[in-house]
């Protein structure tokens, strides 16, 4: 992994805060399902105690819900971190909160901005940055700094709504007011039923079934989660590029497989980026490192069909592995 994604240096593992120490070494553990994984991380986080901190890395959090299952089952608290930023219930949040209070101008951009990130009107999303041609990156700070400029302009007594209107003949914001004065009169002239169903489809909420559930699951799951934890916890769920900056005892690594990490069709430079940060993931850990892979996962969660274990485990030094099975 170093010498082959790392510009050559083969000497980073040594940086490992515990690979000087011959006893230990990086336990490595394949499963032959996510739930089997899933109970190993709880049944040896129990044996570990709560006297150490621990780290859970995931790739994302949909790889978090076996793992949190099987730590309620053993009554271990835990602390996961969810994004309620990213779900459709976060955009039904703000738009409702405008509906109650039309003056809250701050409400109303974050609303805005959702509903374009989120690739819902014309203007192009937050993805167009990464991926878009230079038209579209265009169209998009256009509009961002149309909108920039209405908030400087408001004044007493306006708001962020009335002078947004006042672009309704600019053609790349005629599809987010059309949304934005849509959902208002509904809001203000249909029952509920109707109202939640224009609101569905104009925010092109739960695009199907499967979504809807796995979002309220995850929901509720983060609600208990956070019940459980009350008091203190010395157990941590997070994505691995969100881990920067923290360390722990003990560190899981799941999901180290191929079309995972590295991600699949994954070029060159983006191999690079996958193993600096498998190894930085690596380096959270100060007295055990697991890292863990499975044959088996749920494609609601992984997206992609998996390919067996990371090319990125066969390239670590065998002397600093030892393998479980």
């Amino acid at each position: 992994m170093v010498q082959n994604y790392n510009s050559g240096y083969p000497d980073l593992l040594r940086q490992i805060t515990f690979a000087e120490n011959l006893n230990v070494r990086i336990k490595l553990n394949n499963f032959d399902h996510q739930n089997l994984e899933a109970d190993f991380i709880a049944r040896t986080i129990n044996e570990i105690g709560p006297s150490y901190d621990t780290l859970i890395l995931v790739p994302s959090a949909d790889y978090a819900s076996p793992i949190k299952r099987a730590l309620r089952k053993r009554f271990i608290k835990y602390s996961c971190e969810f994004d309620i930023e990213d779900t459709d219930l976060y955009l039904m949040y703000l738009l409702l909160g405008w509906l109650k209070d039309s003056s809250d101008n701050f409400n109303f951009r974050t609303l805005i901005e959702e509903i374009i990130n989120k690739g819902i009107s014309d203007i192009p999303s937050e993805h167009a940055k990464f991926v878009g041609t230079d038209e579209t990156k265009s169209k998009r700070e256009h509009a961002l700094r149309q909108i920039s400029k209405l908030w400087t302009e408001i004044g007493k007594g306006k708001t962020l709504y009335t002078r947004l209107k006042l672009l309704k003949n600019d053609p790349v914001f005629a599809e987010l007011l059309n949304i934005i004065t849509g959902l208002r009169s509904s809001h203000k002239e249909k029952d509920a039923p109707e109202f939640i169903s224009t609101m569905l489809e104009k925010l092109h909420l739960w695009q199907d079934k499967s979504s809807f559930t796995k979002e309220i699951i995850a929901i509720v799951e983060e609600m208990r989660g956070l019940s459980a934890s009350s008091g203190g916890c010395s157990v941590r769920i997070l994505t691995m590029k969100k881990a920067k900056g923290l360390g722990a005892d003990y560190v899981f690594i799941v999901g180290v497989e191929n079309n995972i990490l590295p991600y699949k069709d994954a070029n060159k430079e983006e191999k690079k980026e996958d193993s600096r940060l498998f190894y930085v993931t690596m380096t959270r850990a100060k007295k055990g490192l697991y890292i863990l892979h499975s044959d088996v996962r749920d494609r609601n969660i992984t997206k992609v069909k998996t390919a067996g274990r990371s090319e990125f485990i066969d390239a670590i030094p065998k002397d600093y592995i030892e393998e479980l099975n």
